[in-house]
């Protein structure tokens, strides 16, 4: 059931306050959690800290706000300024279709075979599937908590070009490269050959969507089997294989691919995965002058995950950026640095020779 709240009850909080003051605010609203059945989904502040600096807060909840969201909450912030600055019509078009009709689309195209075949593929696939050991610094709590942190690193433009190549040259994108060299760091840290990390995809497929802000994104569950004879050029085969294969069954919802395949949940771990991979493009995010005002966006440093370690890339214009967020329950924030350590070790190692065996 959609229920649509009034735009008449909503309200941005503007305020004065002592520049000093605003990390512990900025945590204050941030932190503070949503009512889903009462709330808007987005809640906003505006502080003043200064004769001529401001800073917005935006908050969004993930059930109706994805990656992709942000870049058209921003584009349509923009020209909705303008609009106002300028006295010139704003250039957003009315939207073809909503959300609701999204779901409409999603639930029939699932009924009948399309579904049963789709989660019959991930059954098969994810049968027996063991839980990823990492090693940690603390003991696990029996509850799974989501409070991260975050170590970042970066690799050059000239690595950057090595790794395009090196997909292109063995038929994989920069995703599955990434994500291959991600799994032969998990084999080394737990001796597993068994690896199935997560990641998200848009799931924007029809151009009628790409302009809706919304949660449209689903989770995917990529298994592959290690050998430690195989040749990093073997192991990116494989990887390249089950993502192929994965993304053609893209559309089985992942709540319904773990009820069919998990039997007893573990309320310690995420299920079917506790490690995630994510490639993000930056460009997504478009420039956001606001006429003459000068603006720098930046995220904040509390982070949310289920997961007990997610890397996240960017494509950067001259490199790539990575995010390594981890459960602090888990995790020492040296640990974190030697396994961001680790990875560029590792990207340099198979960029000078791809042949050699992931157990060396």
């Amino acid at each position: 059931i959609q229920k649509v709240i009034s735009e008449a009850a909503f309200s941005l909080e503007i305020r004065a306050l002592a520049a000093k003051a605003l990390e512990e605010e900025l945590r204050t609203i941030i932190s503070k959690p949503f009512d889903l059945e009462l709330d808007f989904m987005l809640r906003s502040s505006l502080f003043k800290i200064g004769e001529d600096q401001y800073v917005l807060a935006i908050v969004v909840h993930h059930i109706a706000f994805d990656a992709w969201s942000l870049s058209i909450l921003v584009s349509e912030l923009r020209a909705l300024y303008r609009e106002y600055d300028e006295g010139l019509k704003s250039e957003l078009p009315p939207l073809a279709i909503q959300y609701a009709d999204y779901s409409k689309w999603e639930r029939q195209a699932l009924q009948g075979g399309q579904l049963a075949r789709q989660l019959s593929y991930w059954e098969t696939k994810l049968d027996n599937i063991h839980t990823l050991k990492l090693p940690t610094d603390y003991t696990r709590p029996a509850v799974n908590t989501t409070v991260c942190k975050r170590v970042v690193f970066e690799l050059n433009a000239e690595l950057q070009d090595k790794l395009q190549l090196l997909a292109k040259q063995n038929g994989a994108t920069l995703f599955m490269l990434l994500l291959a060299i991600f799994k032969v760091l998990l084999y080394r840290y737990t001796n597993s050959t068994d690896i199935c990390v997560g990641t998200a995809i848009a799931n924007r497929g029809h151009k009628k969507i790409e302009p809706l802000i919304g949660f449209f994104v689903n989770n995917l569950a990529l298994r592959t089997a290690l050998s430690p004879k195989d040749s990093f050029l073997t192991a990116l085969q494989a990887v390249t294989q089950t993502t192929l294969a994965a993304y053609d069954e893209q559309a089985a919802p992942f709540e319904l691919v773990v009820k069919r395949t998990i039997g007893q949940r573990d309320r310690s771990r995420s299920p079917l995965f506790q490690t995630m991979f994510l490639l993000q493009n930056a460009a997504l995010l478009p420039s956001v002058e606001l006429g003459n005002t000068q603006i720098a966006i930046r995220s904040h440093d509390i982070i949310r995950s289920e997961y007990d370690l997610t890397l996240a890339a960017y494509e950067l214009n001259d490199r790539l950026a990575f995010n390594v967020d981890y459960c602090v329950d888990l995790f020492s924030e040296e640990r974190m640095q030697r396994l961001a350590t680790h990875y560029q070790n590792l990207v340099e190692a198979l960029i000078a020779d791809p042949t050699q065996k992931i157990s060396h």
